[in-house]
């Protein structure tokens, strides 16, 4: 009976010692899975800032390309402006020159006509 008792706490001795063995080894797997969770959270969120990170920059460099696109062709339709209003006023002054040209001689004609017919 002795025997069986002492047999008895050896075994329940020997249980606990593999019950804790199996407590101590799956304790230590789930720290090494939340560890390796957090290491994963930790690059996601780095990968995460760096995408944004790229996004962010691309998207200044087309708008600042929109922006610089919108300037020159605000800037080439004021150059076209001012040259067309160059042309224009070139033009109308070559005309009216051209006209005023055009009434002295008629002037001069009919002051040549008066006097020859004054004779």
């Amino acid at each position: 009976s002795n025997f069986v008792k002492r047999s008895m706490r050896e075994l329940a001795s020997l249980a606990n010692a593999a019950l804790q063995l199996q407590k101590n080894f799956r304790g230590r797997v789930c720290r090494r899975k939340v560890l390796e969770l957090q290491q994963l959270a930790i690059q996601q969120a780095v990968l995460g800032e760096s995408i944004t990170d790229i996004q962010r920059v691309w998207r200044g460099h087309k708008g600042r390309q929109i922006g610089l696109y919108k300037r020159r062709q605000r800037l080439a339709i004021i150059a076209q402006r001012l040259f067309r209003g160059h042309l224009g006023r070139k033009i109308a002054k070559s005309e009216n020159e051209r006209l005023e040209m055009i009434r002295m001689l008629y002037c001069s004609a009919l002051q040549i006509q008066c006097v020859w017919r004054a004779k």
